[in-house]
């Protein structure tokens, strides 16, 4: 069984002597949970900043009130019964983390468990592309805890509302679209521009950052680091960090054309000879610096999402009628013109 040391990097000797390390050795030794109720903003100010890899998992079990979740041989029951969802799975499953070899066939197992058992407990959202690479993240940063690790998803999808992202129409990720694109004009107007003349809309690559929670578009320690903050701070703070994100990248893309933009946006994956801690970093104080106002936060986790899906489904509707009308138009010019030039190929063929 792979350590998740393989995939985030081993805590070195220095970083154990560090003051953060020790802070948050002291708020586990005391009880992180205890620590949490008594001291709580004390507790997200230092989650923001990240927090060392030894203690993470606890941590992220205590933010997310794991606890309260758990209930005894629920997962058991679950994890193998197959369901209609359980095909899709398993087609899934070698795709994630292809990039880690150490992510093998016992990892892969687990990860078809966890996600098949979800399918069984929620099958009202069931299972949808990018939940296996949040599933597959909870896995590695658990250390390999199949059972703490789909308990910690059921947390995501209820209390942290991720199902409404992967419901059948995306509800809530077109919330999240359209929210975006009003803070980006205001946040990050020129790239919002260039983006919109180039012809790159937020549904390029907003649909693999949010569904994925950005583990397809940065490198995994980069990512880490982002969740710590998203842990705290919820669903919101991903408007945050997309908005950071082209805000600190804005000197290149302003240069570049569609089909490079689209490159260079896909290429994030690799890091290169970056310090990916650092970038992830960065990304979260500047992430910071963006303010949400009060009437979007409430809009992002206030919402009925019922509602939300009787109005994605009246969109497609619309759009469906849209794009009907529009072939029917075309079709009816293209007879026009045809009629006009001596009835198309034939005419001109008898001719």
């Amino acid at each position: 069984m792979p350590s998740a040391f393989e995939f985030i990097g081993p805590t070195t000797e220095e970083q154990r002597q560090s003051r953060t390390y020790q802070k948050w050795k002291s708020m586990i030794d005391r009880n992180i949970e205890a620590f949490m109720q008594r001291h709580y903003k004390t507790f997200v100010r230092r989650l923001k900043r990240s927090v060392p890899q030894d203690f993470r998992w606890e941590v992220w079990k205590a933010a997310a009130l794991l606890k309260d979740k758990q209930e005894e041989g629920v997962y058991e029951s679950l994890c193998n019964e197959v369901n209609k969802y359980s095909s899709l799975i398993e087609i899934d499953i070698p795709r994630t983390f292809p990039e880690h070899k150490s992510f093998d066939s016992s990892c892969q197992q687990m990860l078809y468990r966890i996600l098949n058992a979800y399918a069984n407990y929620d099958p009202n959202t069931g299972y949808c592309q990018g939940m296996n690479f949040v599933a597959g993240m909870l896995l590695i940063v658990s250390d390999f805890k199949e059972e703490e690790s789909f308990w910690m998803l059921t947390c995501m999808m209820d209390f942290y509302g991720m199902e409404g992202f992967y419901r059948e129409k995306f509800p809530l990720l077109r919330l999240y679209l359209k929210e975006y694109n009003r803070l980006a004009k205001e946040v990050i107007g020129e790239v919002h521009d260039h983006f919109e003349h180039e012809g790159v809309f937020p549904a390029v690559y907003l649909h693999q950052w949010f569904l994925t929670v950005f583990i397809n578009c940065l490198p995994l320690q980069t990512v880490i680091i982002l969740w710590d903050f998203l842990i705290c701070r919820g669903l919101p703070g991903m408007l945050q960090i997309a908005l950071a994100l082209l805000k600190v990248l804005r000197g290149a893309l302003l240069k570049l054309h569609f089909e490079d933009i689209v490159k260079f946006l896909k290429s994030m994956k690799t890091g290169g000879d970056c310090n990916e801690i650092m970038i992830g970093r960065l990304l979260i104080r500047q992430a910071e610096k963006i303010t949400l106002r009060e009437t979007v936060e409430r809009s992002l986790m206030d919402y009925d999402l019922e509602a939300l899906i009787r109005q994605a489904e009246e969109e497609e509707a619309r759009e469906a009628r849209e794009v009907a009308a529009s072939n029917s138009n075309f079709r009816g010019q293209a007879g026009a013109e045809r009629a006009a030039g001596g009835g198309g190929r034939e005419s001109q063929e008898r001719a």
